[in-house]
This record gives structure tokens, C-alpha cells and sequence, in this order.
């Protein structure tokens, strides 16, 4: 009776049989590969190739992530706790400010929501009759 062969990595991707990417991040050997300008890059989903590349820790060190996507990886592991405190916080203050820059603004500075009445809000300075 034969050993089982195992599958190399690729080979588990689902489109491994019509796939022409040169820099597969499920290859072993990806750091050794180059790509040109212009030549398709790999479309399976970062999630999908993770799944996949977890079944190969001492083949894929580089997770079954892109040569790209693993130095930001390795950069965010690397990175001091009150640094990535601080990251996190800016990108949620960011976020906060599209969510709130989805209402509009009128010639006079006051902001109405889309899909709401033309009049403009009030303020709490206003509301109190303050000046604003």
C-alpha cells in the first residue's frame, strides 16, 4: 500500500486549475517568485487563503497572505501596545466623522440630513438663544 500524498497548498485553493497568478500566497516558495507590471494578481479572498494556509504552518509562514499584506501584518504585530491603542482610536474617530459627514451643509454653514425637511438644525447655543 502507497502513503497517502499529501496536497500541496495551492492545490487546495478552489481555483487552483484554471488560476495564472505568478505569485501564488498559498506557494511555498512565493518569495522566490516575480510578477510583471500587469500580470493578474491572486482574486481568492484574504480569508479563504488564511483558512487554507492554517492547514500548512510549516509550509506557508507567511500565512497564505500576500508579500504585502504579511509586512503589514508583521508591522501590526510588531507594533507597541499605545501605538495600536492609538491607531484604533483614530480610525474609529474617523469612522464616527463619515458616518456624521453623511448629512449635507447649506450656504450658511448649517447642516441638514438628506431625505429630511430643507430647515436647517439648530444648535444648543441656539436653542437657548445664544449667539453661536
Amino acid at each position: 500500500m502507497k502513503p497517502a500524498v499529501r496536497r500541496r497548498p495551492p492545490e487546495h485553493c478552489p481555483r487552483s486549475s484554471g488560476c495564472s497568478v505568478a505569485i501564488c500566497p498559498l506557494d511555498p516558495e512565493q518569495a522566490k517568485r516575480v510578477s510583471l507590471p500587469g500580470e493578474p494578481r491572486c482574486e481568492l479572498g484574504k480569508a479563504r487563503r488564511t483558512r487554507i494556509a492554517a492547514e500548512f504552518p510549516e509550509l506557508l509562514p507567511e500565512r497564505g497572505l500576500s508579500a504585502t499584506e504579511f509586512a503589514r501584518w508583521l508591522d501590526w504585530e510588531t507594533m507597541p501596545e499605545g501605538e495600536k491603542r492609538r491607531r484604533l482610536e483614530t480610525l474609529k474617530a474617523a469612522r464616527l466623522r463619515s458616518h456624521v459627514g453623511r448629512s449635507s451643509t447649506d450656504s450658511e454653514g448649517d447642516t441638514t440630513d438628506p431625505g429630511q425637511d430643507s430647515a436647517p438644525r439648530v444648535s444648543a447655543s441656539q436653542a437657548v438663544g445664544e449667539e453661536p
